[in-house]
């Protein structure tokens, strides 16, 4: 095997302090052995940088690398570098791990030499120690400044918490997982590579083409060693699933901070920017701090990225709590600002009509029979009667023109929403910040399920005729299953917000209790939201549930999941099953 020491060894940096005594020397004596010890002395130390700057080669010929690959004059390597392993030894039981073990030997069993390299690097803990301490101190003085600084805030917790656990004795180093392919040519090996790379992807693996300075860095290593013979069953303690299970590093590093990893200690956030949907879903029983995680999200949503919140209050819930902890609200009242149904704004006049359709056929569980004629009686006065003179009068005298059945109900569905229509728009009325619609006072929940569709199917309608490529306003939906349980396969209106993405402008916020108060349409929500939080719950039911969605085992329910205390949940991330458990960030004053 071929090696090739770094270009400048440590040994031969404690060779550059006689430089200057040679200087010194020959300044004193003018004496030129000294300037040609020293020139022979440069030479030395920068001989593998003019070789490699002039192409001189070796008596064993030149050597050529590059990101995943090193060609000798006699062979060649592809080296691939693990980057995330998906489970771990935990996530599985013994007959289960034995088969990924296998599945996973099977996968580099190739003719050509396969090595597994583990390389862990040493981290100078003092050095650490001092660079986390100067950050915690820049970080002092800006929260010093500016107090309502809630992101340097978190970033200083976080920081104590590492200088903590290192004054407690824990030592940081570096670990990197390699995969060397042996071969005769570049060509063999990079095929091998993309065999090996797509083998290991089947199982969950991640991989990618180490860069040339780490492939520089493996090949001074001799990787031709090993032990006695031994077979892939035979799973030794150190094996490339010993990585810790945590979700990828591009959705949880960044973002909104939402609490502290369980079991390591270490600072969970949610990247809205990279999720591939930025809808939140809560599920957990009553007193075990939805509503109070969702308003500390929604709030910390608003001042890290300015985008305002509408939260629908069904209880009056939302809006006391805001109050209680001083945090500036605009409350909205159906009853004031009125739901302005008959207004098209900026839609086709056969898009409303259908619109309105839906809302009334989920506020009031209408069947598609009456529903049709509501959207035939609307279309017709949208069409026929000048904007400012469209009413539900209107449109009920034209329901009794026709000699049609259920017109009792029908009325009776129409003087409901013109309880309602008392002139303007809620969505007229909301503005930057928070902003709450009060559904407190509306003791019928059909009013409520009507003013709540009524207010999004309206924010789809402005927002997704700009059609942005980021979220413009947040909705939050606490109970949601006062809504979501009339919606049906029909007029999906909130499941098709979660759907859509972004494409609606809209990311939803939503806290229920079941998976099964959800609705009809609740596969989409497990299916898109980009986070969901599963809060403490006993019920093993509910955690049988839960494991569809998220990679779960019943030795982790058992130890686990049916004993987490209030405030701790299981969090998942949209496209990566591997959950975490994570003490949530909400502070005591909003508990």
């Amino acid at each position: 095997m071929l090696g090739l020491h770094p270009y400048v060894d440590e040994w031969k940096r404690n060779l550059l302090p006689i430089l200057l005594p040679l200087a010194f020397l020959y300044v004193i004596t003018k004496n030129p052995l000294f300037v040609a010890l020293a020139l022979a002395l440069l030479g030395f130390l920068g001989w593998p940088w003019i070789r490699s700057k002039l192409k001189i080669t070796r008596a064993d010929g030149p050597l050529r690398l590059e990101d995943g690959l090193a060609v000798f004059p006699k062979g060649a390597i592809a080296v691939l570098k693990v980057t995330d392993v998906p489970f771990d030894y935990r996530d599985m039981g013994g007959d289960a791990l034995r088969d990924k073990v296998n599945m996973f030997y099977r996968s580099i069993n190739v003719e050509n030499d396969v090595t597994l390299v583990m390389r862990r690097t040493h981290v100078d803990k003092s050095e650490y120690l001092k660079e986390l301490l100067h950050t915690a101190q820049n970080l002092r003085i800006t929260v010093e400044a500016d107090p309502s600084n809630q992101q340097a805030r978190r970033k200083l917790d976080i920081i104590q918490k590492m200088i903590d656990k290192l004054n407690e004795g824990e030592a940081p180093f570096k670990f990197e997982f390699y995969v060397v392919i042996h071969g005769k040519s570049a060509e063999e090996v990079r095929s091998v590579s993309s065999v090996v790379r797509s083998a290991l992807s089947s199982i969950g693996m991640r991989l990618g083409n180490a860069t040339s300075d780490e492939v520089s860095r493996l090949i001074g290593m001799n990787l031709k060693g090993g032990s006695k013979p031994a077979l892939p069953s035979q799973l030794p303690f150190l094996a490339p699933f010993s990585f810790p299970k945590t979700p990828r590093a591009e959705l949880r590093l960044n973002g909104i901070y939402l609490g502290t990893e369980m079991e390591h200690g270490t600072p969970v956030f949610w990247n809205i920017d990279a999720s591939q949907n930025p809808h939140l879903l809560v599920l957990g029983p009553t007193g075990s701090g939805k509503t109070e995680f969702l308003l500390w999200t929604s709030f910390k949503l608003n001042v890290v990225s300015g985008l305002p919140i509408l939260a629908i209050d069904v209880k009056g819930d939302v809006r006391r709590r805001l109050r209680r902890n001083g945090i500036q609200h605009r409350v909205i009242s159906p009853l004031v600002n009125g739901l302005g149904l008959l207004e098209v704004k900026g839609v086709p006049l056969e898009v409303r009509a259908q619109q309105v359709e839906g809302i009334l056929a989920n506020s009031f569980r209408l069947d598609k029979y009456t529903s049709s004629i509501i959207y035939e009686a609307v279309l017709h006065v949208l069409r026929e009667s000048q904007a400012d003179r469209t009413s539900w009068d209107h449109v009920m005298d034209k329901v009794m023109s026709n000699d049609v059945r259920y017109t009792a109900y029908i009325r009776k569905v129409v003087d409901s929403v013109k309880f309602l229509e008392v002139g303007g728009s809620i969505v007229d009325a909301i503005g930057d910040g928070i902003n709450v619609v009060d559904l407190s006072l509306l003791k019928s929940e059909e009013l409520r399920r009507l003013t709540t569709f009524t207010v999004l199917v309206d924010l789809m309608n402005k927002y997704s005729s700009e059609t942005p490529d980021e979220p413009r306003m947040g909705v939050l939906l606490d109970e949601a299953w006062t809504v979501l349980r009339a919606e049906g396969p029909d007029y999906p209106l909130v499941a098709d917000i979660v759907k859509r993405g972004r494409g609606h402008g809209l990311f939803a916020m939503i806290a229920t209790q079941n998976p099964e108060d959800l609705g009809e349409e609740a596969d989409v929500f497990l299916d898109n939201v980009g986070l969901m939080v599963l809060l403490n719950n006993g019920d093993r039911k509910f955690w049988s549930s839960a494991a569809r969605f998220a990679n779960l085992t019943e030795e982790e329910v058992d130890r686990h999941l049916l004993y987490m205390g209030r405030g701790e949940a299981l969090v998942r991330f949209l496209g990566d099953p591997r959950p975490m458990r994570v003490s949530l960030d909400v502070p005591q004053r909003w508990s």
